[in-house]
């Protein structure tokens, strides 16, 4: 559901009824840049996060004890995560918005560097942890696909795929740089 507010700028209301903005043609470049690297990066994090929180709930439910040591590196990724998604919604509060009230993107060019480089900072500081969690999930034996299996297909591919992405978001940025 998108609504229009004052100066043509658009806001989308996320599933939880949150807003994000949108984004608006007259833009600058980088505020562009601002703007997808933003999304493109709460996207990412999100499905990462929902795809972990719902193998493990389905391990929970499914599995026996055999999979304890699965369960339990999914449950401190999720808290990782969790702690990811907490440090980029800081991020968004204190470089992102104009202000935390109004909740309106940054456009004068020396905000919008600040934010861009305050979202570097944060994205490589997320980037040693994502490698934690890849690692910790790469030490763990994959727990059989009876257990991880839904119609849709294999959770445990899903969740790792949708961290891969995330951990891949470097790649993002380069070629949305070059846009």
């Amino acid at each position: 559901m998108s609504l229009e507010l004052e100066n043509d700028v658009m806001m989308d209301v996320n599933q939880d009824h949150t807003f994000y903005t949108q984004w608006d043609p007259s833009m600058s470049e980088d505020a562009q840049l601002l703007w997808r690297i933003n999304n493109e990066y709460r996207l990412r994090l999100s499905r990462a996060q929902n795809s972990v929180e719902l193998l493990l709930q389905l391990l929970l439910t499914r599995a026996d004890g055999s999979v304890q040591h699965a369960a339990d590196a999914l449950y401190v990724t999720q808290q990782h995560l969790q702690n990811l998604a907490q440090e980029h919604r800081d991020w968004r509060y204190r470089f992102f918005y104009v202000s935390s009230s109004d909740r309106r993107m940054v456009q004068e060019d020396r905000a919008v560097f600040r934010a861009l480089a305050g979202f570097s900072r944060m994205q490589a500081a997320h980037q040693r942890v994502l490698s934690e969690i890849w690692h910790l999930l790469g030490s763990v034996r994959r727990p059989t696909p009876f257990f991880t299996t839904v119609a849709n297909g294999d959770l445990w591919e899903v969740a790792h795929n949708a961290i891969a992405d995330l951990s891949q978001f470097e790649g993002y940025v380069q070629t949305a740089n070059q846009h």
